[in-house]
This record gives structure tokens, sequence and C-alpha cells, in this order.
């Protein structure tokens, strides 16, 4: 969990930490030693985006590529609903998806 996307738009930002705390979560400070990850899969993504039709990508890396340098870093499961941003630069995590809808 990224606990700035936890916070925004909680009704009273200021308590989140003491009670995920109080729930038995987990507070890790993140390392800078996964900012080479983050800028070498980054990298890798900007020069598959030169090769689409698609509008250029931002300069600064999107806070997925941290989220993923810092998971595979530590070794960490990730849970995330955009499982192929993941599996493509950053295939070592471990991922916990939501399952695929049962077709009606």
């Amino acid at each position: 969990m990224i606990l700035a996307e936890y916070v925004v738009g909680d009704a009273a930002p200021e308590t989140v930490l003491s009670r995920l705390q109080n729930l038995g979560v987990t507070l890790l400070d993140l390392p800078s030693a996964a900012s080479l990850l983050c800028a070498k899969a980054y990298a890798l993504y900007l020069a598959n985006r030169r090769l689409q039709p698609v509008s250029p990508a931002p300069k600064i890396p999107l806070p997925d590529f941290f989220i993923g340098a810092h998971a595979s870093l530590l070794g960490m499961t990730l849970a995330t609903a955009d499982a192929d941003r993941y599996h493509t630069y950053f295939p070592e995590i471990r991922l916990l998806t939501p399952p695929e809808p049962v077709p009606t």
C-alpha cells in the first residue's frame, strides 16, 4: 500500500498513520537504492513508448515505477489491478491481482 494514496481523500488524514498501526500494518521507509531500478525500468518504458504512435511520456518517472522498484528491491509482493505494466518492467515481482470477471 502506498501511504500517500491511502491518505488522499481520507476524512481524517492526520490520523491515518495511527489507525493503520492499530490495525497491525507495518510501515516501512523506502530505500533510495530503488532509484536505479526505477530509472532503468522507466528508460525501457520510454524506449517502448517511442515505438508507438502515442503522445510523449512524462520525463519524470510515473509513480508505478517507483512502486515497482521498491517492491523489487525489498522482495515484496505487490497488490495491483495493473499487472501488465509490472509484468513488463518488473517481471521478478510477485503480484496479487483481482480475479478475472466470470463471463455471464
